[in-house]
């Protein structure tokens, strides 16, 4: 059993710590402000501006599998696009290529094969979650 004294003294090391933390800022740089959904012809399909929302769709784009890169090019793949365009509260623009919940890029970066029921999940919630 630990004496009061160590107990203490482990206790004002903590809280001293827990005082010089930074402070938490109301919204932090990789926070979502806003996100587009357009498909392939470009038309806006959701727009998402509520903090559930965005919440939502930016985990799900974040836990994404990638399994590798695809055989053949998916641009050529028929088949729907879905674009989502994040913008982030430090002022910066991702753009995200879903196709047919199999493939996924980001920024004209090369296309990556996606884990198949991560992507339909995905999908799901596009179609699903209604723009605010």
């Amino acid at each position: 059993m630990a004496k009061p004294g160590k107990i203490l003294i482990l206790t004002a090391t903590a809280l001293l710590l827990w005082g010089c933390s930074p402070p938490e800022t109301a919204e932090p740089p990789h926070v979502g402000v806003q996100i587009l959904v357009r498909d392939g012809q470009n038309r806006q399909l959701r727009r998402y501006t509520r903090p559930e929302k965005l919440q939502k769709v930016l985990l799900k784009l974040r836990t994404l599998g990638f399994t590798g890169l695809p055989e053949t090019d998916p641009e050529r793949l028929p088949g729907e696009v879905l674009n989502l365009q994040v913008r982030l509260a430090d002022g910066s623009s991702t753009v995200y290529h879903l196709r047919r919940g199999l493939y996924f890029n980001r920024d004209e970066r090369p296309w990556r094969k996606i884990d198949p029921e991560q992507g339909m999940e995905l999908e799901k919630l596009l179609i699903n979650l209604p723009g605010d």
